[in-house]
């Protein structure tokens, strides 16, 4: 036989043979990844540290996300925040962004109301 031909056995007994080693390989890393690894201890400070990190950025996020003035779309739920109206949850019927103030359907109100976006913010 030339030394390119090769058996058709022999190529599918190594096929056979890669695919065994393929899931041998495939089963021993899961086996190894399902055991939790030993931390150290300064790896065990570093990642509460991280853990730490992170929710206090979390935490940033969302006082901010509270502070900033929501986009005044129709169907929005708003909350008064000042005037008389103050601590009163409504719904956004219109906006009005030349002259800053929206249309807000209130419930112990018959009409709706134009208040300027100052006086709104988020409703929960």
């Amino acid at each position: 036989m030339d030394s390119l031909e090769q058996n058709p056995q022999e190529e599918h007994s190594k096929q056979d043979n890669t695919e065994n080693n393929d899931s041998a390989d495939y089963e021993s890393n899961v086996n190894e990844s399902a055991k939790p690894k030993i931390l150290t201890p300064e790896e065990q400070a570093r990642l509460a540290s991280l853990k730490n990190m992170l929710d206090a950025s979390n935490a940033r996020y969302k006082q901010a996300s509270k502070k900033r003035r929501p986009a005044f779309a129709a169907g929005l739920k708003v909350k008064v925040i000042q005037g008389e109206h103050i601590g009163k949850k409504g719904i956004v019927l219109d906006a009005d962004y030349i002259d800053n103030r929206a249309l807000i359907s209130l419930p112990d109100q018959e009409s709706p109301r134009w208040l300027n976006f100052r006086m709104l913010g988020h409703a929960d």
